[in-house]
């Protein structure tokens, strides 16, 4: 594991403080050459400052070039940095002219901008040892000096110095390590935010380019700004931005020109390369510009979405109005019931009483449908133990259907053992099918043959239940599931359809199967592995 820790703040900000290390070094020539004070009167002190110098000068400069690269932007390299400082800098005034040299206030200025950097205990130790360094040239300068009272020591120009120079540092570090971290704090903030707003506009940007309809937003001079891969591809592919909306469609340019100038949307449909479209479009302002947003989508896509929105509303209202008309159906089937059972009825009146209490039955089974069909619980997804449930249908099944006891088989291929399906809706499901079989097969008890399937087709758990009826024909296929179709005069023509939502919510689908061996059926398939 790299022991390398990261520093937590920014490059930019690490960055800065490589720049001030060159600063630092330039000031530092700069004194250097033009202060007569920073070099020693004695010739080996002033050999040995050279090399020290010197050393130091080439520090600053590759630490410079070290913070350019993000693998030494760490903690422990400001850590190395704030230490030699201090050691060179005190190395340095210590064979110039100690408290007088000038390099005193570029120590405590080094202190101070790498403090701003470093834990605040960490930052004020180094205030610390610079404060007793320069305690120790003070107390070295004036050990020849006696003080008769501890005032006289205090009137000390130089202890005077040092102190004030001490806490300006410390409130310096204080302050700049605050601030610094509220500062990378704020900038942490500010490119987390830019960086979800750049993630937002890839992902609109990838909405846009795969949706299933046409986008191009033009200027008010009609220029193309922007367009989806859909628009691309309906152009041929030779379609580019900055161009005139004209030059690739007259009459598309022609119904934009319309809506601008009259705000009138054509409504019919647009024909392009023999097939026909809908064009809707929008306005967009933005910073007191105005841009127009085309929507252009197939009729077939259109009509179909259109007619899930009726049949959503439909189904609302539907719902609304059974709910309502069961309290007066309950009210109706107990009268009819009360009036069957007087004792003096012509024959005629007790089949009048029989029709009735039957088709008050038959609209009830349609009111419970219904609203089934508008509640959609969630569904609570479990495993079932295929052979199990498998024992409760049949013992179920053959009480119910006691003159198909023998018509029914249930076959579950080996290492079929359960699914994930919700327990109540998957009874439904396989009952209401079953169902069907019995009533829509036009086969006697005694021919009739009834399989559910659990088998793999490629790679997908499936149920397929079989019957040797006579099928359904292909006309009526395509409208097995719709609401309300039936070619049984007492059905509802919404069990099937309530089969399909059940499937759906389960994540699973149906479809309608017919195989001239096994005869024809229904086939669900399992969206979850066995």
């Amino acid at each position: 594991m790299d022991q390398r820790k990261y520093s937590g703040f920014s490059s930019t900000t690490m960055q800065i403080l490589g720049i001030f290390r060159l600063l630092l070094a330039t000031i530092l020539a700069a004194l250097y050459l033009i202060s007569k004070r920073l070099i020693p009167t004695d010739e080996g002190l002033s050999q040995t400052f050279y090399i020290i110098f010197t050393l130091y000068l080439l520090f600053l400069l590759l630490s410079y070039l070290f913070l350019k690269r993000p693998r030494f932007q760490t903690m422990q390299a400001i850590r190395i940095f704030a230490i030699v400082d201090l050691a060179y800098l005190s190395v340095l005034c210590f064979i110039t002219d100690g408290l007088d040299s000038p390099l005193i206030i570029m120590m405590l200025i080094s202190i101070m901008a790498h403090g701003a950097f470093l834990p605040i205990w960490q930052a004020l130790s180094l205030v610390a040892i610079a404060i007793l360094f320069q305690g120790y040239l003070w107390i070295d300068s004036n050990r020849y000096f006696n003080y008769y009272s501890f005032i006289e020591y205090l009137k000390n120009q130089d202890l005077i110095r040092i102190l004030t120079q001490s806490l300006i540092a410390v409130v310096a570090v204080v302050i700049t390590n605050v601030w610094l971290r509220k500062y990378e704090a704020s900038e942490k903030i500010i490119t987390q935010q830019n960086e979800e707003l750049h993630n937002a506009s890839v992902l609109h940007e990838i909405v846009i380019q795969q949706a299933n309809s046409g986008i191009i937003v033009v200027d008010h001079r009609g220029n193309i700004l922007l367009i989806n891969e859909y628009i691309r591809i309906w152009f041929g592919g030779n379609i580019v931005t900055n161009m005139p909306l004209k030059l690739y469609s007259k009459p598309l340019y022609e119904r934009y020109l319309l809506w601008k100038d009259l705000t009138f949307n054509n409504k019919k449909p647009m024909h392009h390369q023999e097939e026909e479209f809908y064009v809707d479009f929008k306005q967009i302002r933005t910073h007191n510009l105005e841009y127009t947003l085309i929507n252009i989508e197939e009729t077939d896509l259109a009509n179909q979405r259109a007619q899930q929105n009726k049949l959503a509303a439909l189904g609302q209202l539907t719902a609304a109005i059974a709910h309502e008309l069961r309290n007066p159906m309950t009210s109706v089937f107990q009268a009819a019931q009360l009036l069957n059972e007087k004792k003096e009825k012509t024959p005629m009146e007790s089949r009048l009483f029989e029709m009735i209490i039957n088709n008050i039955n038959r609209a009830n089974r349609i009111i419970s449908e219904v609203l089934m069909i508008a509640r959609k619980d969630d569904p609570t997804l479990e495993r079932i133990e295929l052979a199990t449930w498998s024992e409760e249908l049949m013992h179920e099944f053959n009480l119910t259907h006691a003159e198909f006891k023998e018509c029914l088989t249930i076959d579950i291929d080996e290492g079929f053992k359960w699914v994930y399906f919700d327990r109540n809706h998957f009874h439904q499901v396989v009952c209401n099918l079953i169902n069907n079989a019995t009533i829509h097969s036009k086969m006697p008890p005694e021919s009739l043959k009834i399989t559910l399937a659990f088998e793999q087709i490629a790679g997908n758990p499936t149920l397929t239940i079989y019957d040797n009826g006579v099928g359904v024909s292909k006309k009526n296929q395509t409208h097995l599931f719709e609401p309300f179709f039936t070619t049984d005069v007492k059905g509802t023509g919404l069990g099937l359809f309530l089969v399909k939502e059940i499937c759906e919510i389960n994540q699973a689908h149906i479809d309608y199967v017919s195989n001239s061996a096994k005869g024809s059926g229904f086939r669900l398939i399992f969206s979850s592995p066995m």
